[in-house]
């Protein structure tokens, strides 16, 4: 065509341009125009499988989370409940030392955090059960020496009464 234009032959070149030309690129920009049409489509079809998948993404980590906080809520009661119950058996077993009750042995069959505290608790009823064992022994032994001081003290008293009668008696007769 610019051929044509360089040898003066205008019109050729302009009914060129005009019937082949013009038609060719026409054709060109319905393509290109299909082209855009269809990466719009794809782009459009895309942005809303994007918004699915965070929309699904967001709704299992929604799900997630809620399944997390329900999980360490029970487990935060399982254990409150765990100590507490240790703590009602430890306070049981404290309550009935104070009471002076020693008749039942302090067994811990869990292995916690609280063992010690038992173990302590255990070592503590066994010195105070001996303490008591040891007072009443002394208690007793003392009461058994006051009774038998008691008795001795009788015994004297009646010999005492005895030989004041028979010095009496003798004295009375010592005057006949």
């Amino acid at each position: 065509n610019i051929t044509k234009v360089n040898e003066g032959k205008v019109g050729e070149a302009f009914a060129f341009l005009v019937d082949r030309t013009i038609p060719a690129r026409n054709e060109l920009l319905k393509q290109i125009a299909g082209a855009v049409q269809y990466q719009e489509e794809t782009l459009r079809s895309d942005i809303a499988a994007m918004r699915n998948t965070a929309a699904s993404t967001r709704n299992v980590f929604i799900g997630l989370v809620a399944i997390v906080s329900i999980c360490l809520v029970f487990l935060a009661w399982t254990i409150g409940a765990a100590l507490r119950s240790r703590t009602m058996e430890l306070r049981q077993v404290v309550q009935r030392v104070r009471d002076g009750d020693f008749s039942q042995p302090i067994v811990d069959h869990k292995r916690d955090e609280f063992s010690p505290l038992v173990e302590a608790v255990q070592d503590m009823q066994t010195s105070l059960a001996r303490v008591v064992y040891t007072v009443r022994t002394n208690a007793d032994s003392v009461a058994t020496a006051s009774t038998q001081i008691a008795q001795g003290n009788t015994d004297l008293s009646q010999r005492t009464e005895q030989q004041a009668s028979a010095l009496q008696q003798t004295a009375a007769s010592m005057e006949q």
